[in-house]
């Protein structure tokens, strides 16, 4: 009897060590802050492949405001680059000062282990836990590809990134193209809203 007693105490503690370990990590973009109950690892300026560029990542990246390098060359031209993220919304939810002002971001740290951004949604599915709403988000379907992104609804901007960033990696509200997409329940020129949900 108190040999299982042991057994099931070792047991439970064992899962409470490995629930307390596992955890997940994700950016949240146009926000330099966290959501209450989260760990904010770090914050600083969203940049991507500029949209005239060919090559480099097709991926965004959260920049820390102090970067740190190792050796370097100043003769040596970069073999790519990497701009600012900017904001394309002089129409749409979020206009409201934000049009081609540079985007922040913040990298988050959650004790939830599964993380999934859900595509026009809004709300999380059953069980999942909301870290933030907003709205998709992409390059132009004139340049070069990159990824869909959820952009907080309460972004803000980088201070002082008042002027259009030549050569930006610029983001735009992403609707469904309804000659080729089931509308309805889709709708074309209504953007699309996306949420970053986590879970045990």
């Amino acid at each position: 009897m108190q040999q299982k007693m042991f057994i099931g105490l070792v047991l439970l503690l064992l899962k409470v060590t490995i629930s307390e370990a596992a955890g997940t990590v994700y950016t949240r973009w146009g926000r330099t802050s966290c959501r209450s109950g989260t760990y904010r690892v770090m914050y600083g300026i969203a940049g991507g492949s500029g949209y005239r560029q060919k090559g480099g990542g097709a991926n965004l990246l959260c920049l820390p405001h102090n970067p740190q390098y190792l050796s370097y060359n100043w003769n040596h031209p970069g073999g790519t680059y990497i701009s600012p993220v900017e904001y394309e919304t002089s129409q749409g939810p979020l206009s409201r000062g934000l049009h081609q002002h540079n985007m922040p971001c913040a990298v988050c740290e959650t004790s939830r282990s599964k993380l999934y951004m859900f595509p026009a949604l809004h709300n999380c599915p059953s069980g999942w836990t909301e870290e933030y709403d907003g709205y998709l988000m992409s390059t132009h379907h004139n340049y070069y590809k990159g990824e869909y992104v959820c952009v907080d609804e309460h972004a803000t901007s980088v201070p002082g990134s008042s002027d259009d960033t030549i050569n930006a990696h610029d983001l735009y509200f992403v609707e469904p193209l309804c000659s080729v997409f089931p509308c309805p329940p889709y709708y074309s020129r209504k953007e699309l809203a996306c949420v970053v949900c986590t879970k045990y």
